[in-house]
């Protein structure tokens, strides 16, 4: 066990693990969770957007959502997805009452406890999704997780101190082998990721890509689904999407501005695209994301 979960008094502790089975275009949105949750998708599929930001969330994929993260769940509307979560709380004051919930908004008596603090490491910061497939380690560690908690956190309270050092440590464990291998990315597609980004305004094509790249369609497919688990047109239209979120966030422009910068001559199914993957049009997501 790495000891340095465990420090001044505090240790990570596990507070809360379901599962979830939503009906078909059910949507569920809390606007602050006070943990580190780890969501899953057991079967079934859906998108689930966190801190602004869209992720496909298809059986055998993992979000790793970091501490006061915003999350909307929506459901497919043929086949909705059976999600599980547990809900980490990475420094937890061992003297202290425990209480196995966690604050869902900024108002009630569980939110901003004192005895309840984040972890600063920089990969805790924003969420991150993880294939499951490849975890099979990790994939029976959260299950039994999940139905540890349901039977044994009344019975053997300390078991969650324990499961929660655990986590952490998988956590961890996590991040560090994905920047080991992200390190290692072939450099082709470190070149298409930077070329996607800085030209997410133009029209990029399969042809586009394999001139950059100089890879067969087959083999940028291959480099796709093996690091993103999208396919290329599918990580690019993502990325256009979350493009706008932010322009739509953070400046006045005009939504056909925005569709213009984000690659969209056509402005209407540029705002039918947002609607698809943030579930809003982009004035609303405007009107609901905006500050003064």
């Amino acid at each position: 066990m790495d000891n340095s979960v465990i420090s001044d008094g505090f240790a990570p502790l596990l507070v809360y693990g379901n599962w979830f089975q939503f009906s078909p275009g059910e949507r569920i949105a809390h606007e602050k969770v006070e943990s580190v949750m780890l969501l899953w998708c057991r079967s079934g599929r859906g998108n689930v957007i966190a801190n602004t930001k869209t992720f496909q969330l298809p059986a055998d994929r993992l979000l790793i959502l970091p501490w006061n993260h915003s999350i909307e769940y929506r459901a497919d509307q043929t086949k909705p997805f059976l999600v599980a979560g547990l809900h980490l709380i990475p420094r937890h004051q061992r003297t202290s009452e425990i209480v196995f919930n966690v604050a869902h908004g900024s108002h009630g008596p569980m939110y901003s406890r004192g005895e309840r603090q984040p972890i600063t490491d920089p990969e805790f910061q924003t969420p991150s999704i993880h294939d499951l497939s490849e975890m099979r380690g990790t994939h029976h560690l959260i299950e039994y997780a999940v139905l540890a908690f349901s039977q044994m956190r009344d019975t053997v309270p300390d078991q969650m101190w324990l499961l929660g050092q655990i986590l952490l440590f998988e956590i961890k464990k996590l991040f560090h082998d994905r920047k080991t291998k992200r390190e290692l990315f072939p450099a082709a597609l470190k070149r298409l990721v930077i070329f996607i980004e800085d030209h997410l305004h133009e029209k990029i094509t399969t042809n586009t890509l394999m001139e950059i790249s100089d890879k067969s369609p087959s083999t940028l497919h291959r480099l796709f689904r093996e690091h993103f688990n999208q396919s290329p047109m599918s990580y690019i239209n993502l990325q256009r999407v979350n493009r706008g979120a932010e322009l739509l966030r953070t400046t006045n422009m005009q939504v056909f501005d925005v569709a213009m910068q984000c690659g969209y001559e056509d402005p209407f199914y540029f705002s039918r695209c947002f609607k698809n993957q943030m579930g809003k049009s982009p004035l609303q997501y405007r009107q609901a994301t905006r500050g003064i």
